[in-house]
């Protein structure tokens, strides 16, 4: 952030910082009078919002503005997404975070904040809705950049790819849907063991990987089952069989895009699934219940950061709560994209 005169941060563990400015915000009166600086959000936002108020009041004296950047770490913390909204403290500090890019005072002030969140349906709607704030999504790295931090690592980490030492890029795109972190984490563990990566261990690994970064949302299955032990629907085996066999083709044009199972619970809709991807011989990547996350929004299936940007100072846009709702990819298109079933 060059361009800003003063740039804060702030996160419920390390409170408020000046990253840059520390002369010019020791100038506002507010910050003398208060030697120890409120660590706790509702006061820290309380004296945020004064000394942005303040620091607004200025430009409008006609002295010479400050330009203002603030940023805050792990947001999804401070306000988060709680089912009900029945928190009064919480309201009123999401409200006063909100009023950073509503109020009119604010808006016409050069003043930007980023609330970065891991995962932005966590964050507190209110500020997700903001029709002054944008979305800004950071996505899961590429294979390209994971080899590239591969490349980086390698390094420091000679036992645990010994395997892989001349084709870094063949790990990255056997990887790809982790993040760097947690491969660095595997290499770390994997060298402190004085083990090297192995062909086999790639495919446990990356399940254990995505499953871990998307926080219980998803769990991968190998399924043991076939359409041999889905006994009572000869029509819906024999059709199933057909597309099966389309796909070992490569005949993909003739494939449905995926299928759309609806019945009442009991019904053995997740049975004919596991089934339908036992007799293919594909993993079954399932979907946990994203309504023990929220009653009322949308869950990605990996924990992407991302960061609402309100500024009173740039044209409004309206925020989405993800720029499209992530879905585990299946491994086969026969295994789980809606398609509805001809008659």
């Amino acid at each position: 952030m060059p361009r800003f005169d003063v740039v804060i941060s702030y996160d419920a563990g390390n409170g408020i910082r000046i990253e840059r400015g520390s002369e010019a915000f020791s100038s506002w009166p507010g910050a003398r009078e208060t030697p120890e600086w409120p660590r706790a959000p509702r006061q820290a936002v309380e004296f945020l919002t004064r000394y942005f108020r303040y620091a607004s009041n200025l430009a409008r004296l006609g002295q010479t503005p400050l330009q203002i950047g603030f940023y805050m770490k792990a947001a999804h913390l401070v306000a988060p997404a709680v089912p009900g909204a029945l928190n009064y403290d919480l309201n009123a500090l999401t409200l006063l975070i909100r009023d950073w890019s509503t109020d009119e005072a604010l808006r016409q002030h050069s003043l930007v904040t980023w609330l970065i969140s891991d995962n932005l349906n966590d964050l507190h709607p209110i500020l997700v809705n903001n029709p002054r704030a944008a979305s800004v999504e950071i996505p899961l790295p590429s294979a390209e950049e994971l080899r590239d931090g591969i490349d980086v690592l390698a390094p420091r980490y000679p036992t645990a790819l010994q395997n892989f030492a001349s084709d870094h890029n063949r790990l990255a795109q056997q990887l790809t849907g982790a993040t760097l972190t947690s491969i660095e984490t595997l290499l770390r563990l994997k060298e402190r063991e004085k083990k090297a990566l192995a062909d086999d261990d790639l495919v446990t690994l990356k399940k254990e990987l995505i499953e871990r970064d998307a926080n219980g949302l998803i769990e991968f299955i190998e399924p043991v089952k076939s359409l041999d032990d889905l006994h009572g629907q000869p029509t819906i085996v024999k059709w199933l069989r057909q597309d099966i066999a389309l796909w070992k083709q490569n005949d993909l044009a003739a494939l449905p895009m995926g299928y759309l199972i609806c019945g009442p619970v009991g019904t053995g809709k997740t049975f004919l699934v596991e089934c339908l991807a036992g007799e293919a011989g594909v993993p079954v990547v399932k979907l946990k219940n994203f309504r023990d996350k929220s009653t009322s929004r949308r869950s990605s299936a990996s924990s992407t950061p991302s960061a609402a940007v309100s500024s009173s100072s740039t044209k409004p846009t309206r925020p989405s709560a993800n720029a499209t709702p992530a879905t585990a990819t299946p491994a086969s298109p026969a295994a789980s994209t809606p398609c509805s079933p001809p008659k």
